[in-house]
C-alpha cells in the first residue's frame, strides 16, 4: 500500500547520479563517477535493455560523466571530466561506442551541470546559475531546459529565470517532445508517480502512470522513448507505458 505521506525525495552521491540516452534501436545509460575517486560507467543495449555492453572510454582515461546524449541515431555524444586534471571535454563516438574521439568544438554547443560549481548551468549562451546550490538531472532538447534542484522540477525560462513545476519529492526527470514528465514521491504510487507537464501550462500536470520500485531512495534516472518511460532505479530496468 502506498505511505500516507510521501518520503523525502531520494538523495545520494552525486558520483552515484544515472543518465539514459535513447537512439534509434539503442540505449545508451551511465553512471557518474567521481574525479579521480570513483570510475564513472557508460553502457549500451540494442535490445531494449535486456543486455548491456561496457562502453566506457577508460582507454582515454575519463574520470567523470557529466552528460549523455544520443545523436546521428546509433551514436553518442558525452561531456566528460578526463585525465588526472579532470579536463572537461566532450566526446562522441561514431564506431557505437568501440573508440570515442574529443570535439572541442562540440563542447561549446552542450548544456550540462558545471562539475566543479553544481550551482553553474553551462549553455552555448553562457552560464545561468541554478535555483539551488546542488544541481542535478539536467536535461534539453530545443529551447527546453529543465534541472531537479532539493526534489522540485524547475524550468528554465527564455529570460534565463526558473519556474518550478508543482510536484515535490521529485526523484528524477525527463523532456518528452514539449512535455516535461516527473518521477516522483507520492502518496497515492506505491513507487514512483510519472507526471507529465505540458509546455505551454506548467502549471497543472496529467498523471501518466505508477512504477513498482523496490528501494525509492536508490539513485534514479528517467527516460521518455515513444510512449513510454524507462526507468534504472537501483539494480531495476522497467520500461512503462502510461
Amino acid at each position: 500500500m502506498p505511505s500516507e505521506t510521501p518520503l523525502p525525495a531520494p538523495s545520494y552521491d552525486r558520483a552515484q547520479e544515472r543518465f539514459i540516452a535513447v537512439g534509434t534501436g539503442v540505449i545508451w545509460r551511465g553512471i557518474a563517477g567521481e574525479c579521480g575517486r570513483v570510475a564513472p560507467l557508460l553502457e549500451r543495449s540494442t535490445d531494449d535493455g535486456e543486455n548491456w555492453v561496457d562502453v566506457t572510454p577508460t582507454y582515454l582515461e575519463i574520470g567523470e560523466l557529466i552528460a549523455l546524449n544520443s545523436f546521428a541515431g546509433t551514436e553518442a555524444e558525452i561531456v566528460a571530466s578526463m585525465g588526472e586534471a579532470c579536463r572537461v571535454q566532450a566526446l562522441r563516438t561514431f564506431t557505437q561506442g568501440q573508440f570515442w574521439e574529443s570535439y572541442p568544438d562540440v563542447l561549446a554547443s552542450l548544456r550540462y551541470i558545471n562539475p566543479v560549481d553544481s550551482a553553474s548551468i553551462e549553455r552555448p549562451i553562457g552560464a545561468v546559475a541554478a535555483p539551488c546550490a546542488d544541481a542535478r538531472d539536467l536535461h534539453s532538447a530545443g529551447a527546453q531546459l529543465a534541472i531537479s534542484c532539493d526534489g522540485v522540477t524547475y524550468r528554465l525560462n527564455d529570460d534565463s529565470s526558473w519556474s518550478a513545476l508543482p510536484a515535490s519529492n521529485v526523484a528524477a526527470l525527463a523532456i518528452a517532445d514539449s512535455s516535461i514528465v516527473v518521477a516522483h514521491l507520492s502518496d497515492v504510487c506505491n513507487g514512483l508517480a510519472l507526471t507529465r507537464y505540458a509546455e505551454a501550462d506548467g502549471t497543472s500536470g496529467d498523471e501518466v502512470g505508477c512504477v513498482s520500485i523496490a528501494d525509492v531512495s536508490a539513485p534514479v534516472t528517467i527516460a521518455t522513448s515513444g510512449d513510454g518511460v524507462l526507468v534504472w532505479s537501483g539494480d531495476e530496468w522497467k520500461i512503462t507505458s502510461p
